[in-house]
């Protein structure tokens, strides 16, 4: 069995459950195979350990925060860690962004890295995945068409890889979208957003002093 892990902070409309969501409706679908483990909180319950254990592959999913994992997320590492996990457990992750570069998150994937030496777990690579600020948008796209087709490549290869328990190393992808036109989309959602809370766009660039 593998666990699929989602390490998101939000209980809804999260990136990472989007990508979870995307992965298990790739044809030939095998959900009997996987079993999706939500830790939203700092703490992993008893259910979910006992789910944990018995899974033979786990795949931590978590979105980039400040160049690492969410902080609850790195709680319920701790947590585990304090297990005695089988030696040579699987282990692969993948972190979503809101940056276009998904190169971005090697280093949240070296913290799953060094979690894995640290428990004696085995470390068989990840996927970074850069632009998932649009998945709003894209969110809905048919598997394997328009900008999400590199992303459904790579994240099909690693569910392949996962099922035979084949390492596959580090991969970095992004959408498949006009890195320019996607700043600019950003641009306008800030702008909208100002907006929406009765403020003007120059106030994007406002100073605030404190008392």
């Amino acid at each position: 069995m593998i666990a699929v892990i989602n390490g998101s902070p939000k209980k809804t409309g999260s990136a990472s459950q989007v990508l979870i969501d995307r992965m298990l409706s790739y044809e030939p679908v095998i959900n009997d195979e996987f079993i999706q483990v939500q830790l939203h909180a700092c703490s992993v319950t008893e259910d979910q350990l006992s789910v944990l254990s018995a899974a033979g592959t786990w795949i931590f999913i978590f979105p980039l925060y400040v160049d690492s994992v969410p902080g609850h997320f790195l709680e319920c590492l701790h947590q585990l860690s304090a297990l005695k996990i089988p030696q040579g457990k699987k282990v692969y992750a993948v972190t979503p962004m809101g940056f276009f570069e998904g190169e971005q998150t090697r280093w949240a994937l070296r913290v799953i890295s060094n979690f894995c030496n640290k428990t004696g777990a085995q470390y068989c690579g990840g996927l970074g995945v850069g632009g998932t600020g649009a998945f709003d948008m894209m969110k809905n796209i048919p598997v394997f068409k328009g900008p999400m087709i590199e992303i459904d490549t790579s994240l099909l290869a690693l569910r392949e890889n996962a099922v035979k328990c084949a390492d596959n190393g580090d991969v970095f992808t992004t959408i498949k979208f006009p890195r320019i036109a996607y700043f600019f989309a950003g641009q306008g959602m800030w702008r909208k957003t100002i907006k929406a809370n009765g403020l003007k766009t120059k106030d994007l660039n406002r100073r605030i002093t404190l008392k």
